[in-house]
């Protein structure tokens, strides 16, 4: 997204960062044009790589113009409702994808991408333990971690873990099209 960085670029801010003394925060976006669900998978990996402190993912929402607005099919270029596709505790409509990973797809990325981070024992070792933060951040992370891990097992049991699995459960999400 002509952001002109390598991902060696960010890996040296985030150890530079870490060296100072600075909490990094990874912003993760899915659903570029050239994604797939090969490329999403490897963008969470990468992000695993990195390990900030804390991590958002989203789903690419194509506004009107912006430059990714182009790609958006001439029937869903007046979709309001998925065009605001945003995170608020429930989705109504499922995001407009202008890559070949489908919407409902997309949203599963976006949902397990945080327990798939947070919930890593990783983490918890490298950014709670033995990181040399203060109390409270050890404590807020530890509270992210916590979380995320109760989500993953949850998602473990149900067996609906896009990130484990080459089946997505279709029948998780309240989402219409």
């Amino acid at each position: 997204i002509n952001k002109n960085i390598t991902k060696s670029d960010c890996l040296n801010a985030f150890q530079e960062a870490r060296a100072a003394g600075i909490n990094t925060y990874g912003f993760f976006i899915f659903g570029h044009r050239d994604d797939t669900s090969q490329t999403i998978k490897e963008t969470l990996e990468f992000a695993k790589t990195l390990n900030p402190d804390f991590i958002s993912f989203f789903t690419l929402v194509p506004f009107p113009g912006t430059q990714v607005y182009n790609f958006v099919e001439e029937k869903l270029r007046f979709a309001w409702d998925r065009i605001r596709y945003v995170w608020v505790g429930s989705r109504k409509h499922l995001p407009i994808s202008i890559c070949s990973v489908s919407p409902r797809d997309l949203v599963k990325f976006e949902f397990d991408a945080g327990f798939e981070f947070y919930g890593r024992w990783q983490y918890l070792w490298k950014n709670i333990i033995i990181s040399g933060t203060d109390f409270t951040m050890k404590w807020i992370k530890l509270k992210y971690f916590v979380y995320h891990h109760l989500r993953l097992i949850k998602h473990h049991i149900n067996g609906d873990r896009i990130f484990k699995s080459n089946e997505i459960n279709k029948n998780k999400f309240s989402c219409t099209l």
